[in-house]
């Protein structure tokens, strides 16, 4: 069960395509313990910009809950209200964030790095995984963000051009649209997440160890 609301009056652009406050929430039937009696239900609610491009998503991380538990409707009425009265619709940084991921190039050869190391990072012992920044994908995944740097028609690597830290999060965007509704809100912000990392890792500002994935 998944709910969206777009605050209409809250409305501006980024990298060329409009961009909406947007509220929502799903209800993680997936982690509920149905058989237990009266438990906590889980549910996952976010606020942030939300850009459509292509029939991508992007949102940012300001304000996005994770997983909040509630055993009564007042429950949930306090922790939303908590969540978005603590997010600012106007601060600047919040759209800048996005638009300067286009400021950023990446080369092909250091694409070729990146998609390495995410098909490295799952293999690796649990115990240096804790210690790297991830990008929560598969093998397919990968796969489907290679295929988008080489024919997407919108965001895919032009002759005499290099990719920007935006069209990464477009391939990971992409990429995870197939999740399951209950998994997609995190994995959508933890593409922006990356994203936002690998910029700032080539940018020489990485503090997170997103440079092991230009290495």
């Amino acid at each position: 069960l998944a709910w969206v609301s777009h605050v209409k009056g809250l409305v501006q652009g980024v990298n060329g395509q409009s961009v909406n406050l947007t509220i929502g929430g799903v209800r993680s039937y997936s982690e509920d313990k149905l058989y237990r009696g009266q438990t906590a239900m889980k549910f996952k609610i976010f606020v942030g910009w939300k850009v459509k491009v292509c029939s991508n998503l992007c949102l940012t991380c300001d304000g996005f809950s994770g997983t909040i538990e509630c055993l009564t409707e007042a429950d949930i009425t306090q922790k939303a209200s908590e969540l978005f009265s603590s997010f600012n619709p106007h601060k600047e940084e919040t759209l800048g964030l996005l638009e300067n991921l286009r400021n950023t190039e990446i080369s092909e050869e250091l694409f070729c790095k990146i998609i390495g190391r995410l098909r490295l990072y799952q293999f690796l012992p649990v115990s240096e995984q804790r210690n790297l920044p991830s990008l929560n994908i598969g093998d397919q995944a990968v796969n489907a963000m290679v295929k988008g740097y080489v024919s997407n028609p919108n965001f895919g690597k032009k002759e005499g051009e290099e990719i920007t830290c935006w069209n990464l999060l477009q391939y990971a965007n992409e990429a995870v649209k197939s999740a399951y509704i209950d998994r997609w809100l995190e994995r959508n912000q933890n593409c922006t997440d990356f994203a936002l990392g690998i910029q700032k890792a080539l940018n020489g500002n990485d503090t997170e160890g997103y440079n092991w994935y230009l290495s």
